[in-house]
């Protein structure tokens, strides 16, 4: 919204030095008004407009950013070597340029594994799964056109029958042979997914590089707020990543709502009044925004707070999690089992390594920072 503000400004003909905007409070406060009401959307399945809005808004902007950053290459301006930045533009104001450096890589760490950290909506998004039935034989096409009651009978008549074509096992046991991995809705999902962190990676990738060789060591934090020209694109992508940023928002916090609001009508110790799902969805969600809001004030660090957030999500639900589950639930031979732990281990350390450099950059910027400044 900042740099809305002030591409708008310079549209109007203003110098740079005449351009002139509210604090990052003021936007910070005007972001958690908007989401006071986005709030109030009932649920994830109410929430799929949302999220196919974001969607689209964070394609287009993507392309816009390549876009501009080819256009800048074109230019001769190529100004990244892999060394990187080095630690003294990093954190200018730390005497230790090796200290600097290296906590600048690990909070780089957080950042990227946050763009990877959608496991912990994936899993809200799979409880919304049908229950599990022999593919073979009851395709999803039976379903459709059905209610639940209709939906929960054909689902039940397919589970008795794969029991009762089971083989019998040496203790008289029956086998039931039901592999989720080939039901229709978690096939699409596994495709969905695959798809998804290709999109992701190439983006992010080509982004990244583009945005190396066309500005180097010039610390903009968004890359968006590094371009000038032309100035009616820039606030037309801005204005897109407000919207996903907002769709996001909504994203990630329905299944807190989700979780909340059903402790608070099946706990026996509250108040029969706090049942009714309207008056009690609309405070605790107000409430929630204002709260989220007011911590956002205290501690503006966009970026440091993205690494942080990623670090501390990435292992925990995006690696050992589904690797413990896998484990459980499917047979694995040795050499499988080692990959699988090499990989939690690394990623643990990864995750150890993107926590200290986000803590350390947060603690950094904090020590600059005025409040409501």
């Amino acid at each position: 919204m900042m740099n809305i503000a002030a591409r708008a400004c310079q549209i109007q003909g203003n110098p740079d030095d005449q351009c002139s905007h509210p604090s990052l409070t003021v936007f910070i406060i005007i972001f958690g008004g908007c989401q006071v009401f986005l709030s109030q959307v009932p649920n994830m399945d109410k929430s799929l407009w949302v999220s196919i809005i974001g969607a689209i808004m964070s394609v287009a902007y993507s392309f816009i950013t390549i876009g501009l950053s080819v256009a800048q290459v074109a230019q001769g301006n190529a100004h990244g070597t892999v060394q990187g930045m080095p630690g003294e533009l990093i954190y200018p104001s730390v005497s230790n340029t090796h200290l600097a450096k290296t906590m600048g890589v690990f909070n780089a760490f957080g950042t990227i594994v946050f763009a990877f950290s959608f496991s912990m909506i994936l899993i809200e998004i799979q409880d919304t799964l049908h229950p599990g039935m022999p593919r073979n034989k009851y395709s999803m096409a039976k379903l459709e056109g059905l209610d639940a009651a209709q939906q929960a009978s054909v689902l039940a008549k397919a589970r008795a029958s794969a029991t009762e074509e089971a083989e019998e096992g040496e203790g008289g046991e029956t086998a039931v042979v039901l592999d989720d991995r080939d039901r229709f809705e978690v096939v699409q999902m596994r495709k969905a997914v695959t798809a998804a962190l290709y999109i992701i990676t190439a983006f992010f990738m080509t982004i990244a590089v583009l945005g190396g060789l066309s500005y180097g060591y010039n610390s903009c934090g968004n890359i968006l707020s590094c371009f000038e020209n032309p100035a009616w694109l820039i606030i037309m992508a801005n204005t897109m990543v407000l919207i996903h940023v907002l769709a996001a928002y909504q994203v990630y916090s329905q299944p807190v709502f989700y979780l909340v609001e059903s402790w608070i009508h099946d706990h026996p110790k509250i108040p029969l009044t706090c049942h009714n799902p309207f008056p009690a969805r609309i405070a605790f969600r107000a409430l929630y925004a204002v709260v989220a809001c007011f911590i956002s004030v205290l501690l503006p660090f966009f970026w440091d707070m993205v690494g942080l957030v990623g670090a501390l999500g990435f292992w925990p639900t995006t690696v050992i999690f589904p690797i413990w589950m896998w484990r459980r639930v499917y047979k694995h031979d040795r050499k499988t089992a080692i990959f699988y732990e090499t990989i939690n281990l690394v990623s643990f350390l990864l995750t150890i390594c993107a926590t200290i450099g986000a803590i350390y950059s947060i603690t950094i910027s904090a020590s600059t920072y005025k409040l409501f400044g």
